[in-house]
């Protein structure tokens, strides 16, 4: 490890989240370079070191929130580059001891940073005398330099990364970073690969006439088959340097990360695009999730920061890399992999309901089948997986529009009236928890991402709470995960509706405008027929679709008479992604009868105002593209949730696309990126709304802190209750 001795136990702790400076204590991972893990476990900004400092004041790293501080890194030779560490199999194998770090004696003030230097004693001098490796000190100025006195050899090392050659140097040294993890992987799955690790690779790319294509693929989605297609990419010219892991990548979007690799190559991607006439292509490889997540980074790569312009990130006026021009003619067209359980994105688009190759047969790659059986099953894998691809990077393969939905304040507001977190509990059939001797939900802090796009659906009561109790209870298979839907469902249907939300949907009040025939003024939509005294309990479900698919068996069409309905149902209108309108339903369990069947009425509205008379200890359950949160008040007052179109984008339309479910796509405007809004006002709000999120900053606006939860009186979930005493338990047992 360098010119020092340091051991990975002389650095066993790093920062466990830049959410609150009072989380301070965290783990180096096993069998990773420890100081490119430090920049990934706290999403940092900056290159490898040991001198880590968190800046907590907005003036000194201004394109980032105060409330989510980075952590910056000087590279540091004692530090050295990586560790003699055991490896995945060995950790395995015996229990690694991880020691955690105590929090700061002292947390910083705005201005302020919280700096943590784990070199012994006398390394640099200003660290004598140190009863603890973290201190308080003034910010750094914004070259990264450290507060403290740097060796001469750290000098040397600071130098040698600076600028735009140093960039250089920090990009070439992730690619062979990527290309050794790579070789371990395939080491690891050579076994286990569902494609044949051996000598497989992806379709020839000829430049000349295919598509620049690149791919954000989540590993762990579905059957973890985003893996095996990333092992494939890593053997395969062009696939190599443009196929990433969306995780890993999020994670690693310091100075000459993968964030920074990723916008080289879409860069790239765009000017060969440009010399045929055409738009890049971006492969979201994932659950119905990873859409949105996908979109995020693309606009998180494409994040102006002047701090670093000569580095090829300079402001072109709208916060972004791009001028308006070419985010409207290369921003790059979305092409949905399904690599999840539902697959609603891409079964809708024309990918597919299941990953490139699935197969229901008996021949499966396990160790009970025959070697011939499991060759035989990963060739005809292969050959759908190349087919699949060689119609992402065919030019004549179909490009559309597609509505996108954000969630935004409401009219005259800056920023949302309403808090968001998950419900809790323990994985089974019911997650209530007894409190106050009364069977109750229990929620936490939500997870990112924080929602703003929406690309699929909305929906607020039983599928949204379905969701919730999903979340805690997922399992490892698309099967299973449908057969543990099936199991909450039951669950629901048969208890009693906690205290925390009300009966069904009462107390949910959604107002619409625009539609076929409107003024665009804002009309009631539910509950309908207020003036008759139609009460919202009435329903189990009200939302929206973008998409005519969910779930494998919802879809929708325009409301129609009876005789229409089901006669002449061909006719109507069904929902479409490219017509700039919502599609609004409102479902009892009788709809299925009265539709008849699984194609809901829907009624078309250009946004939707959703508002709810909560009381302290209430809240609806809300549910965006299969992802469930609880949305609340704090201090009790009424809430609303407004959406409408925000953007414009280009999708890739797969060979499985049906008319019958999305009308007809050649009748559409040109394809281009864009953001919406009427006016030039509310489209400026949009790319506020944008770079706002880039930047972290609807964390700490729309996502509920403990402290915010207990004070709406919700219980608030321990994953470790405290145990009974033993004489508690003795009482028990002697009653």
């Amino acid at each position: 490890m360098g010119n020092s001795s340091t051991s990975i136990d002389e650095v066993n702790t790093v920062l466990q989240s830049c959410c609150t400076p009072a989380h301070a204590a965290a783990t180096v991972k096993v069998g990773v370079d420890v100081g490119n893990h430090i920049g990934e476990c706290c999403e940092g900004h900056g290159d490898r070191g040991l001198v880590h400092y968190l800046p907590c004041g907005p003036s000194t790293y201004p394109s980032y929130s105060s409330s989510y501080p980075r952590v910056s890194f000087l590279y540091d030779e004692h530090f050295g580059e990586k560790a003699d560490i055991p490896t995945l199999e060995q950790k395995s194998k015996k229990k690694v001891k991880w020691d955690l770090l105590s929090p700061p004696p002292d947390l910083p003030k705005d201005g302020e940073s919280l700096l943590w230097d784990p070199r012994p004693q006398g390394e640099p001098p200003a660290r004598q005398g140190m009863s603890s490796p973290w201190q308080v000190v003034a910010n750094p100025n914004p070259d990264h330099a450290s507060p403290w006195p740097l060796l001469e050899s750290d000098q040397a090392d600071a130098k040698q990364f600076a600028g735009p050659e140093g960039l250089e140097r920090l990009l070439a040294e992730r690619r062979s970073q990527m290309a050794q993890t790579t070789r371990q992987q395939e080491a690891y799955n050579k076994r286990n690969n569902k494609y044949g690790a051996k000598d497989a690779c992806l379709p020839k790319f000829d430049k000349s006439r295919h598509v620049p294509t690149l791919a954000l693929i989540n590993p762990m989605s579905g059957a973890k088959v985003g893996r095996d297609i990333l092992s494939l990419a890593r053997q395969s010219p062009i696939y190599s340097d443009r196929f990433f892991d969306i995780v890993a990548t999020c994670q690693d979007a310091g100075r000459g990360g993968l964030l920074d690799l990723f916008r080289i190559e879409l860069n790239a991607a765009k000017e060969e695009a440009s010399k045929l006439n055409t738009r890049p292509r971006v492969i979201s490889g994932g659950g119905d999730g990873t859409g949105s997540f996908t979109l995020h980074m693309v606009f998180l790569a494409l994040q102006a920061d002047n701090s670093r312009a000569e580095e090829g990130l300079k402001d072109t006026g709208n916060g972004f890399i791009w001028s308006d021009e070419e985010m409207a003619s290369s921003f790059p067209a979305i092409a949905q992999m399904p690599l999840g359980s539902a697959n609603d994105f891409a079964n809708i688009t024309g990918w597919g309901q299941k990953f490139p190759g699935s197969t229901n047969s008996c021949r499966s790659v396990c160790s009970g089948c025959s070697a011939t059986c499991n060759r035989w099953t990963r060739q005809r894998r292969l050959k759908s997986l190349l087919r699949w691809m060689e119609i992402i990077i065919d030019p004549a393969t179909q490009v559309s529009n597609f509505d996108v939905w954000g969630i935004m304040p409401s009219s005259g507001a800056d920023a949302c009236n309403f808090k968001l977190c998950e419900l809790g509990g323990q994985r089974g059939r019911n997650p209530k928890t007894k409190v106050d001797g009364k069977q109750q939900l229990t929620m936490k802090e939500a997870g990112r991402p924080t929602p703003f796009f929406i690309l699929l659906y909305f929906s607020t009561g039983f599928g949204a709470y379905l969701c919730s109790r999903f979340s805690i209870n997922r399992r490892s298979t698309p099967f299973r995960n449908r057969l543990e839907y099936i199991r909450q469902m039951l669950g629901m249907v048969t208890e009693r509706s906690p205290p925390q939300v009300n009966c069904r949907t009462q107390g949910v009040r959604i107002n619409c405008s625009g539609g076929r025939g409107g003024d665009g003024q804002a009309s009631a939509y539910f509950p309908p027929r207020r003036g008759k005294k139609t009460k919202g309990s009435r329903y189990r479900e009200v939302g929206f679709y973008n998409i005519n698919w969910q779930a494998h068996l919802l879809h929708g069409a325009d409301r129609a008479p009876l005789i229409r309905r089901c006669f002449f149902g061909r006719h109507r209108r069904p929902v479409k992604f490219n017509d700039g309108l919502l599609d609004m339903y409102r479902m009892r369990f009788k709809s299925y009868f009265k539709n008849p069947g699984s194609k809901m009425q829907t009624d078309k509205r250009k946004d939707m105002t959703l508002t709810f008379e909560a009381t302290q200890g209430k809240g609806i359950f809300v549910q965006y593209d299969g992802e469930a949160r609880f949305v609340f008040s704090p201090t009790g007052e009424q809430f609303s949730i407004h959406i409408r179109k925000v953007l414009n984008i280009p999708v890739v339309i797969g060979p499985y696309c049906k008319e019958s479910l999305t009308g007809n796509l050649k009748e559409q405007q040109p394809v281009t990126f864009e953001m919406c809004g009427d006016t030039p006002l509310e489209k400026d709000r949009v790319r506020a709304r944008i770079l706002k999120s880039l930047r972290g900053e609807l964390d700490p606006e729309l996502n509920a802190t403990s402290d915010e939860i207990r004070e709406a009186q919700l219980p608030l979930f321990e994953a470790n209750p405290p145990k009974k005493s033993p004489d508690a338990s003795a009482r028990k047992n002697s009653k």
